[in-house]
Parts: structure tokens; sequence; C-alpha cells
């Protein structure tokens, strides 16, 4: 388990060093604090910039297109070399979450791909869904992290730990059981939001010369 303690400057590097020392083999799992949706931005440039193509799977208007041109930007980077390299799927129901994760799963894999799935259980909890439908569909959207697993194909799900929806919990526990590794953001607050932003104000090449 990866966590990030509670210094600006040892949040940058623990990011840098995340980026590159992630073996990309199966399920891993980002939760904590909700700027982990910003952190997953930063982290999707890093692997760009490793050479790694990235689908992002955006189930909650969770992506910022502007989050990763600016950090382009900040690294003296055309974005729009980086956004070739990212393509992003948005979803607004359960069905169109699965429809697409089956997809992703059977599709035929290219070596530098990376999956990210941002906030994966939200619309399983929405007021239009059945609470049975919804639980079903939710274990539905577990198998197929499974078979990612199984497969070894390179899954980042980004989601936080807690809804107040009781069937969360359960889907929770057994995704942190098979997410290897897990990253936890263990600060919150402001706090968080200081962290990230220190993040985003240091060139990820400047991190990459501290963490060689």
């Amino acid at each position: 388990m990866w966590s990030l303690k509670p210094d600006s400057m040892e949040i940058a590097l623990s990011a840098a060093k995340t980026i590159s020392q992630w073996n990309r083999r199966g399920v891993s799992l980002l939760t904590g604090s909700s700027e982990i949706f910003s952190l997953s931005h930063i982290w999707q440039f890093g692997l760009v910039r490793q050479g790694f193509s990235i689908h992002t799977v955006d189930c909650a208007i969770r992506f910022d297109a502007y989050a990763i041109a600016e950090e382009a930007l900040r690294n003296e980077i055309s974005p729009e070399d980086i956004h070739d390299k990212i393509t992003v799927s948005r979803c607004f129901t359960p069905y169109q979450i699965l429809d697409e994760m089956y997809h992703n799963l059977n599709k035929q894999h290219k070596p530098d791909e990376i999956f990210f799935i941002l906030a994966p259980a939200k619309q399983f909890f929405d007021g239009d869904v059945a609470e049975d439908e919804g639980v079903f569909l939710l274990k539905k959207l577990f198998n197929i992290f499974k078979e990612f697993q199984k497969m070894s194909v390179p899954l980042m799900i980004v989601e936080k730990e807690k809804y107040s929806h009781s069937a969360f919990q359960p889907f929770f526990h057994h995704t942190l059981q098979l997410a290897r590794p897990l990253f936890q953001l263990n600060v919150t607050g402001e706090n968080a939001a200081k962290m990230v932003r220190k993040i985003y104000s240091v060139k990820m090449s400047t991190l990459a010369r501290e963490t060689a």
C-alpha cells in the first residue's frame, strides 16, 4: 500500500515515483480524499510522457481536459501532443458504464495501453436506478474488474472511500481486496488541495531528476 505523507514536496516526489514504479499489471486503486481525481490527471500526464496511451472511462464528469493542457504547458509541451494520447468515454448510466467496460475488456489490447475509470460507483446509486437493480449491476462491474485482473490488463480505478448507500461498502471492500497495488491520499480538506496544487507547480522533469 502506498500512502502520501502530509508534506507537499513529499507528495510531489511520491507522485513521480508512483508513475515510474507502477507495474501496470491488472487492477490498481487510487482512493482517499476528493483530490484523488486531480492527482489522477497528473498520473495520466506522466504516463503519456513515458510513452503510454490512456483510455479514461469518466463516470461522473471527473475528467478535466484543461488540467491536462495546463500540465503540458507547465512542462513546455504542446497540449495537443498529450491529448492525442488520451481518449475519454463519458458514461452517465450503469448500463453505459458496463457496456464501455465490456468493450474495453474484450477488444484487442495494445502493449502501451492503460485504462483509468473515474468514480465508477456513483451512477449505480442514482435515484433513477432501483436499489436492487443498482446492487445487481454493481456486482457485474466488479466481475469485470476481476477479468481485467485475470488478464493482467492495466486498469487504475479512481474512487472515493465512502458513499452513503449501503451497497457501496461491500463493493469497495471487494475492490480493496482485488487491487494490487493500492494508492491512498490520506489527507483531507484544504491541506489535500494545497498539496496537489504543489505537485502541479513542479515540472515532471524536475521530479524525475529528484527521484532517479
